[in-house]
Protein backbone atom coordinates (compact mmCIF):
# COMPACT_ATOMS: atom_id res chain seq x y z
CA UNK A 1 0.00 0.00 0.00
CA UNK A 2 1.43 3.39 -1.01
CA UNK A 3 1.85 6.27 1.41
CA UNK A 4 -1.05 8.12 -0.21
CA UNK A 5 -3.28 5.06 -0.03
CA UNK A 6 -2.39 4.55 3.62
CA UNK A 7 -3.31 8.15 4.41
CA UNK A 8 -6.60 7.82 2.54
CA UNK A 9 -7.41 4.60 4.38
CA UNK A 10 -6.77 6.37 7.67
CA UNK A 11 -9.34 9.01 6.80
CA UNK A 12 -11.93 6.28 6.28
CA UNK A 13 -11.57 4.86 9.81
CA UNK A 14 -14.76 5.85 11.62
CA UNK A 15 -14.47 4.94 15.29
CA UNK A 16 -11.39 4.82 17.47
CA UNK A 17 -10.97 2.46 20.42
CA UNK A 18 -8.17 1.47 22.76
CA UNK A 19 -5.96 -1.58 22.43
CA UNK A 20 -6.98 -4.74 24.17
CA UNK A 21 -4.76 -6.99 26.21
CA UNK A 22 -4.65 -9.40 29.22
CA UNK A 23 -2.60 -11.65 31.70
CA UNK A 24 -2.72 -13.67 35.08
CA UNK A 25 -3.28 -14.10 40.14
CA UNK A 26 -2.83 -16.36 43.12
CA UNK A 27 -6.10 -17.13 44.89
CA UNK A 28 -5.95 -16.69 48.62
CA UNK A 29 -8.10 -17.65 51.56
CA UNK A 30 -9.37 -15.18 54.15
CA UNK A 31 -6.03 -15.30 55.98
CA UNK A 32 -4.19 -14.22 52.84
CA UNK A 33 -2.41 -17.57 52.37
CA UNK A 34 -2.24 -19.08 48.88
CA UNK A 35 -4.89 -21.70 48.18
CA UNK A 36 -3.90 -24.99 46.54
CA UNK A 37 -6.52 -26.72 44.34
CA UNK A 38 -8.05 -29.59 46.29
CA UNK A 39 -8.27 -32.20 43.51
CA UNK A 40 -5.01 -33.62 42.09
CA UNK A 41 -4.67 -33.20 38.35
CA UNK A 42 -4.51 -36.30 36.18
CA UNK A 43 -3.64 -35.64 32.56
CA UNK A 44 -4.33 -38.67 30.40
CA UNK A 45 -4.75 -36.98 27.03
CA UNK A 46 -1.61 -36.78 24.86
CA UNK A 47 -0.88 -33.47 23.13
CA UNK A 48 -1.13 -35.26 19.77
CA UNK A 49 1.65 -33.53 17.84
CA UNK A 50 1.01 -33.49 14.10
CA UNK A 51 2.68 -36.11 11.90
CA UNK A 52 6.29 -35.46 10.88
CA UNK A 53 6.84 -33.14 7.95
CA UNK A 54 9.83 -32.70 5.70
CA UNK A 55 9.38 -28.93 5.87
CA UNK A 56 8.98 -28.27 9.57
CA UNK A 57 11.30 -28.86 12.50
CA UNK A 58 8.58 -30.24 14.78
CA UNK A 59 8.94 -30.11 18.56
CA UNK A 60 9.38 -33.62 19.91
CA UNK A 61 7.00 -35.32 22.33
CA UNK A 62 9.31 -34.29 25.16
CA UNK A 63 8.71 -30.62 24.32
CA UNK A 64 4.94 -31.06 24.43
CA UNK A 65 5.21 -32.97 27.70
CA UNK A 66 7.45 -30.30 29.25
CA UNK A 67 5.03 -27.51 28.28
CA UNK A 68 2.12 -29.45 29.68
CA UNK A 69 4.03 -30.11 32.92
CA UNK A 70 4.72 -26.38 33.21
CA UNK A 71 1.00 -25.64 32.80
CA UNK A 72 0.06 -28.20 35.44
CA UNK A 73 2.52 -26.63 37.90
CA UNK A 74 1.89 -22.94 37.16
CA UNK A 75 -1.65 -22.54 35.80
CA UNK A 76 -4.63 -21.55 37.93
CA UNK A 77 -8.18 -21.23 36.75
CA UNK A 78 -9.40 -17.67 36.21
CA UNK A 79 -12.29 -16.78 38.53
CA UNK A 80 -15.48 -15.15 37.22
CA UNK A 81 -17.52 -12.62 39.20
CA UNK A 82 -20.97 -11.36 38.23
CA UNK A 83 -22.99 -8.53 39.72
CA UNK A 84 -22.21 -4.91 40.53
CA UNK A 85 -18.69 -3.67 39.86
CA UNK A 86 -17.56 -0.29 41.18
CA UNK A 87 -14.45 1.14 39.56
CA UNK A 88 -13.58 4.18 41.62
CA UNK A 89 -16.75 6.27 41.46
CA UNK A 90 -18.14 4.48 38.38
CA UNK A 91 -20.69 1.72 39.04
CA UNK A 92 -21.46 -0.99 36.46
CA UNK A 93 -24.48 -3.16 37.10
CA UNK A 94 -25.00 -6.64 35.68
CA UNK A 95 -21.27 -6.86 34.97
CA UNK A 96 -18.95 -9.80 34.34
CA UNK A 97 -15.45 -9.50 35.78
CA UNK A 98 -12.66 -12.05 35.35
CA UNK A 99 -10.07 -12.29 38.12
CA UNK A 100 -6.77 -13.79 36.99
CA UNK A 101 -3.85 -14.73 39.26
CA UNK A 102 -0.35 -13.50 38.53
CA UNK A 103 2.98 -14.99 39.53
CA UNK A 104 3.62 -12.07 41.90
CA UNK A 105 0.45 -12.79 43.91
CA UNK A 106 -1.50 -9.86 42.51
CA UNK A 107 -4.52 -9.93 40.24
CA UNK A 108 -5.35 -8.79 36.74
CA UNK A 109 -8.98 -7.80 36.30
CA UNK A 110 -10.95 -7.70 33.07
CA UNK A 111 -14.44 -6.42 32.37
CA UNK A 112 -15.75 -9.12 30.05
CA UNK A 113 -18.01 -7.06 27.80
CA UNK A 114 -18.36 -7.93 24.13
CA UNK A 115 -15.28 -5.83 23.32
CA UNK A 116 -13.39 -7.09 26.41
CA UNK A 117 -11.77 -3.92 27.77
CA UNK A 118 -9.42 -4.39 30.68
CA UNK A 119 -9.57 -2.67 34.05
CA UNK A 120 -5.95 -1.64 33.96
CA UNK A 121 -3.55 -1.30 36.83
CA UNK A 122 0.06 -0.35 36.46
CA UNK A 123 1.21 -2.81 39.14
CA UNK A 124 -1.69 -5.26 39.51
CA UNK A 125 -4.53 -5.47 42.02
CA UNK A 126 -4.36 -6.74 45.61
CA UNK A 127 -7.35 -8.44 47.20
CA UNK A 128 -8.69 -11.54 48.99
CA UNK A 129 -10.88 -13.87 46.91
CA UNK A 130 -12.74 -16.59 48.85
CA UNK A 131 -11.87 -20.01 47.36
CA UNK A 132 -15.37 -21.38 47.95
CA UNK A 133 -16.99 -18.66 45.83
CA UNK A 134 -20.67 -17.81 46.14
CA UNK A 135 -22.18 -14.45 47.16
CA UNK A 136 -19.42 -12.09 48.24
CA UNK A 137 -18.13 -8.53 48.33
CA UNK A 138 -14.49 -8.28 47.31
CA UNK A 139 -12.40 -5.12 47.22
CA UNK A 140 -9.30 -4.94 45.01
CA UNK A 141 -6.80 -2.13 45.50
CA UNK A 142 -3.80 -0.78 43.69
CA UNK A 143 -1.66 2.33 44.12
CA UNK A 144 -4.32 4.55 42.52
CA UNK A 145 -7.76 3.31 43.47
CA UNK A 146 -10.15 0.45 44.13
CA UNK A 147 -12.41 -1.99 42.30
CA UNK A 148 -15.28 -3.39 44.35
CA UNK A 149 -17.26 -6.46 43.33
CA UNK A 150 -20.67 -7.06 44.91
CA UNK A 151 -22.24 -10.22 43.59
CA UNK A 152 -21.39 -13.87 42.98
CA UNK A 153 -17.94 -15.34 42.45
CA UNK A 154 -17.32 -18.74 40.84
CA UNK A 155 -15.57 -21.21 43.17
CA UNK A 156 -11.93 -22.13 42.75
CA UNK A 157 -12.03 -25.14 40.41
CA UNK A 158 -9.54 -27.80 39.40
CA UNK A 159 -7.83 -27.67 36.02
CA UNK A 160 -9.47 -29.78 33.32
CA UNK A 161 -6.93 -32.21 31.77
CA UNK A 162 -8.16 -31.70 28.22
CA UNK A 163 -8.00 -27.91 28.56
CA UNK A 164 -4.43 -28.14 29.87
CA UNK A 165 -3.42 -30.41 26.98
CA UNK A 166 -5.02 -28.07 24.42
CA UNK A 167 -3.30 -25.04 25.98
CA UNK A 168 0.04 -26.89 25.86
CA UNK A 169 -0.54 -27.94 22.26
CA UNK A 170 -0.69 -24.31 21.17
CA UNK A 171 2.07 -23.08 23.50
CA UNK A 172 4.50 -25.73 22.23
CA UNK A 173 3.83 -24.95 18.58
CA UNK A 174 4.28 -21.22 19.20
CA UNK A 175 7.57 -21.70 21.01
CA UNK A 176 9.22 -18.92 22.99
CA UNK A 177 11.60 -17.35 20.47
CA UNK A 178 11.77 -13.57 20.14
CA UNK A 179 10.90 -12.61 16.58
CA UNK A 180 12.33 -9.08 16.42
CA UNK A 181 15.69 -7.50 17.20
CA UNK A 182 14.13 -4.14 18.03
CA UNK A 183 10.57 -3.12 18.97
CA UNK A 184 10.07 -1.06 15.81
CA UNK A 185 12.15 0.33 12.94
CA UNK A 186 11.52 3.04 10.40
CA UNK A 187 11.42 1.60 6.85
CA UNK A 188 13.83 4.34 5.76
CA UNK A 189 16.46 3.64 8.43
CA UNK A 190 19.80 2.33 7.06
CA UNK A 191 20.31 -1.43 6.75
CA UNK A 192 23.79 -2.19 5.36
CA UNK A 193 22.74 -5.67 4.19
CA UNK A 194 19.94 -4.28 1.96
CA UNK A 195 20.81 -3.63 -1.69
CA UNK A 196 20.73 0.16 -2.31
CA UNK A 197 17.66 1.30 -4.22
CA UNK A 198 15.45 -1.60 -3.10
CA UNK A 199 12.54 -1.15 -0.74
CA UNK A 200 12.51 -3.32 2.37
CA UNK A 201 9.84 -5.60 0.92
CA UNK A 202 11.68 -5.93 -2.38
CA UNK A 203 14.96 -6.62 -0.58
CA UNK A 204 13.36 -9.49 1.32
CA UNK A 205 11.81 -10.90 -1.85
CA UNK A 206 15.14 -10.58 -3.64
CA UNK A 207 17.00 -12.42 -0.88
CA UNK A 208 14.42 -15.23 -0.87
CA UNK A 209 14.62 -15.53 -4.66
CA UNK A 210 18.40 -15.87 -4.43
CA UNK A 211 17.95 -18.56 -1.78
CA UNK A 212 19.57 -16.39 0.89
CA UNK A 213 16.91 -17.05 3.52
CA UNK A 214 19.08 -15.99 6.46
CA UNK A 215 19.52 -12.52 4.97
CA UNK A 216 15.78 -12.35 4.35
CA UNK A 217 15.18 -13.28 8.00
CA UNK A 218 17.73 -10.72 9.13
CA UNK A 219 15.83 -7.97 7.30
CA UNK A 220 12.46 -9.27 8.54
CA UNK A 221 13.70 -9.16 12.13
CA UNK A 222 14.21 -5.39 11.88
CA UNK A 223 11.07 -4.53 9.87
CA UNK A 224 8.12 -3.97 12.16
CA UNK A 225 6.32 -0.89 10.84
CA UNK A 226 3.78 1.03 12.90
CA UNK A 227 0.42 1.52 11.19
CA UNK A 228 -0.75 5.08 10.68
CA UNK A 229 -4.33 4.11 11.51
CA UNK A 230 -6.64 1.12 11.88
CA UNK A 231 -6.98 0.76 8.09
CA UNK A 232 -3.22 0.61 7.43
CA UNK A 233 -2.28 -2.81 6.04
CA UNK A 234 1.50 -2.32 6.09
CA UNK A 235 2.04 -3.97 9.53
CA UNK A 236 0.17 -7.08 8.37
CA UNK A 237 2.07 -7.09 5.07
CA UNK A 238 5.38 -7.01 6.96
CA UNK A 239 4.25 -9.88 9.21
CA UNK A 240 3.07 -11.86 6.18
CA UNK A 241 6.45 -11.36 4.50
CA UNK A 242 8.20 -12.55 7.67
CA UNK A 243 5.88 -15.58 7.88
CA UNK A 244 6.74 -16.46 4.28
CA UNK A 245 10.44 -16.39 5.17
CA UNK A 246 9.88 -18.61 8.20
CA UNK A 247 7.78 -20.96 6.04
CA UNK A 248 10.67 -21.30 3.60
CA UNK A 249 13.07 -21.94 6.51
CA UNK A 250 10.76 -24.51 8.12
CA UNK A 251 10.74 -22.49 11.36
CA UNK A 252 7.43 -23.64 12.88
CA UNK A 253 7.44 -21.42 15.97
CA UNK A 254 8.21 -18.26 14.01
CA UNK A 255 5.60 -19.02 11.34
CA UNK A 256 2.92 -19.90 13.89
CA UNK A 257 3.55 -16.84 16.06
CA UNK A 258 3.22 -14.57 13.05
CA UNK A 259 0.06 -16.31 11.85
CA UNK A 260 -1.53 -15.77 15.28
CA UNK A 261 -0.58 -12.09 15.09
CA UNK A 262 -2.29 -11.85 11.68
CA UNK A 263 -5.31 -13.79 12.91
CA UNK A 264 -5.64 -11.42 15.87
CA UNK A 265 -4.75 -8.27 13.89
CA UNK A 266 -2.23 -7.65 16.66
CA UNK A 267 -0.14 -4.85 15.26
CA UNK A 268 1.01 -1.51 16.56
CA UNK A 269 -1.03 1.31 15.05
CA UNK A 270 -1.52 4.94 15.95
CA UNK A 271 -5.28 4.37 16.09
CA UNK A 272 -7.58 1.37 16.43
CA UNK A 273 -11.22 0.93 15.43
CA UNK A 274 -13.77 -1.77 14.78
CA UNK A 275 -14.15 -0.41 11.25
CA UNK A 276 -10.46 -0.93 10.57
CA UNK A 277 -10.36 -4.33 12.27
CA UNK A 278 -13.07 -5.66 9.98
CA UNK A 279 -10.90 -4.79 6.98
CA UNK A 280 -8.13 -7.18 8.09
CA UNK A 281 -8.76 -10.91 7.37
CA UNK A 282 -7.51 -13.63 9.71
CA UNK A 283 -5.85 -15.79 7.02
CA UNK A 284 -6.57 -18.75 9.31
CA UNK A 285 -6.38 -21.20 6.40
CA UNK A 286 -2.59 -20.87 6.42
CA UNK A 287 -2.51 -22.85 9.67
CA UNK A 288 -3.23 -25.89 7.54
CA UNK A 289 0.15 -25.38 5.91
CA UNK A 290 1.68 -26.53 9.21
CA UNK A 291 -0.20 -29.83 9.17
CA UNK A 292 -1.67 -29.02 12.58
CA UNK A 293 -5.29 -29.55 13.56
CA UNK A 294 -7.00 -26.19 13.01
CA UNK A 295 -9.81 -27.32 15.31
CA UNK A 296 -7.50 -28.12 18.19
CA UNK A 297 -5.33 -25.07 17.61
CA UNK A 298 -8.34 -22.72 17.81
CA UNK A 299 -9.67 -24.59 20.82
CA UNK A 300 -6.29 -24.27 22.52
CA UNK A 301 -6.18 -20.54 21.75
CA UNK A 302 -9.56 -20.21 23.48
CA UNK A 303 -8.26 -21.71 26.72
CA UNK A 304 -6.67 -19.30 29.18
CA UNK A 305 -5.31 -19.70 32.68
CA UNK A 306 -3.85 -17.44 35.32
CA UNK A 307 -0.21 -17.89 36.26
CA UNK A 308 0.80 -19.38 32.90
CA UNK A 309 1.47 -17.27 29.82
CA UNK A 310 2.46 -18.04 26.24
CA UNK A 311 3.40 -16.11 23.11
CA UNK A 312 -0.01 -16.01 21.44
CA UNK A 313 -3.48 -15.06 22.66
CA UNK A 314 -6.62 -14.11 20.73
CA UNK A 315 -9.78 -12.31 21.77
CA UNK A 316 -13.15 -13.98 21.28
CA UNK A 317 -14.14 -11.79 18.33
CA UNK A 318 -11.07 -12.61 16.23
CA UNK A 319 -11.29 -16.28 17.23
CA UNK A 320 -14.89 -16.34 16.01
CA UNK A 321 -13.90 -14.62 12.80
CA UNK A 322 -11.14 -17.20 12.31
CA UNK A 323 -13.76 -19.95 12.58
CA UNK A 324 -15.97 -18.18 10.03
CA UNK A 325 -13.06 -17.86 7.60
CA UNK A 326 -11.82 -21.42 8.13
CA UNK A 327 -14.29 -23.06 5.74
CA UNK A 328 -15.39 -25.39 8.56
CA UNK A 329 -17.75 -23.13 10.47
CA UNK A 330 -20.49 -25.65 11.25
CA UNK A 331 -18.17 -28.32 12.63
CA UNK A 332 -15.97 -25.92 14.60
CA UNK A 333 -18.96 -24.06 16.04
CA UNK A 334 -20.32 -27.33 17.44
CA UNK A 335 -17.04 -27.78 19.30
CA UNK A 336 -17.23 -24.35 20.92
CA UNK A 337 -20.86 -24.91 21.94
CA UNK A 338 -19.80 -28.20 23.56
CA UNK A 339 -17.03 -26.37 25.47
CA UNK A 340 -19.49 -23.72 26.67
CA UNK A 341 -21.82 -26.42 27.98
CA UNK A 342 -19.14 -28.73 29.47
CA UNK A 343 -19.72 -29.01 33.27
CA UNK A 344 -16.18 -30.37 33.81
CA UNK A 345 -14.60 -27.19 32.42
CA UNK A 346 -14.02 -24.16 34.65
CA UNK A 347 -16.43 -21.20 34.46
CA UNK A 348 -13.99 -18.83 32.80
CA UNK A 349 -13.10 -21.07 29.88
CA UNK A 350 -16.78 -21.96 29.46
CA UNK A 351 -17.40 -18.21 29.29
CA UNK A 352 -14.62 -17.85 26.69
CA UNK A 353 -16.12 -20.63 24.57
CA UNK A 354 -19.57 -19.03 24.83
CA UNK A 355 -18.15 -15.68 23.70
CA UNK A 356 -16.62 -17.32 20.63
CA UNK A 357 -19.78 -19.31 19.82
CA UNK A 358 -22.03 -16.24 20.23
CA UNK A 359 -19.80 -14.21 17.91
CA UNK A 360 -20.13 -16.98 15.31
CA UNK A 361 -23.89 -17.53 15.64
CA UNK A 362 -26.00 -15.75 18.24
CA UNK A 363 -28.60 -18.54 18.08
CA UNK A 364 -26.20 -21.43 18.72
CA UNK A 365 -26.25 -21.37 22.53
CA UNK A 366 -28.88 -22.56 25.02
CA UNK A 367 -29.05 -20.26 28.05
CA UNK A 368 -30.01 -23.08 30.41
CA UNK A 369 -26.75 -24.92 29.69
CA UNK A 370 -24.44 -21.95 30.27
CA UNK A 371 -22.69 -20.66 33.38
CA UNK A 372 -23.95 -17.46 35.00
CA UNK A 373 -21.08 -15.40 33.62
CA UNK A 374 -21.88 -16.43 30.05
CA UNK A 375 -25.58 -15.64 30.43
CA UNK A 376 -24.83 -12.19 31.84
CA UNK A 377 -22.19 -11.55 29.17
CA UNK A 378 -24.62 -12.41 26.37
CA UNK A 379 -27.27 -10.16 27.89
CA UNK A 380 -24.80 -7.27 28.00
CA UNK A 381 -23.50 -8.01 24.49
CA UNK A 382 -27.00 -7.95 23.07
CA UNK A 383 -27.80 -4.72 24.90
CA UNK A 384 -24.62 -3.00 23.69
CA UNK A 385 -24.79 -4.22 20.11
CA UNK A 386 -23.77 -1.44 17.77
CA UNK A 387 -21.60 0.53 20.19
CA UNK A 388 -18.11 0.08 21.58
CA UNK A 389 -17.62 0.09 25.35
CA UNK A 390 -15.23 2.64 26.81
CA UNK A 391 -12.24 1.25 28.68
CA UNK A 392 -12.16 2.21 32.36
CA UNK A 393 -8.70 2.81 33.72
CA UNK A 394 -7.36 4.05 37.03
CA UNK A 395 -3.99 5.65 37.56
CA UNK A 396 -1.62 7.33 35.10
CA UNK A 397 -1.28 6.22 31.51
CA UNK A 398 1.40 3.52 31.21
Amino acid sequence: MSSASRSLACLLALTVTGCRSERAPIDRDTSGKPVTPVAPLKVDLPPEPPPPSNRWAWPGSAAFDATRAFAIAAARVVRVATGRVEVGEVAITDAVLSVASRADGRFDLRLETDHTPRVRSQFGWVGVVPPEGGPATVVFRDEWGTVTVKGRIAPLAALQPRAVADWAYVATMLGDAELYDTPSRDPDSPRPWVTPGLSIGDAIADARQRGDLETARRINRTWRPVGRCSMDTLPAEAARSYADTCFALGDLGCFTQLQVQIMGDQFERLAHSSYGEEAHPTEVARLRDTGASVERFLRGLTVRFGGATRRGELGAHRLARSVKESGETKRLLAGFVAMAEDPSLDDYNRLRAAQVAWNIDERALHAGKLVDGARVWIRRAEASRGREDVQIRLGPAP
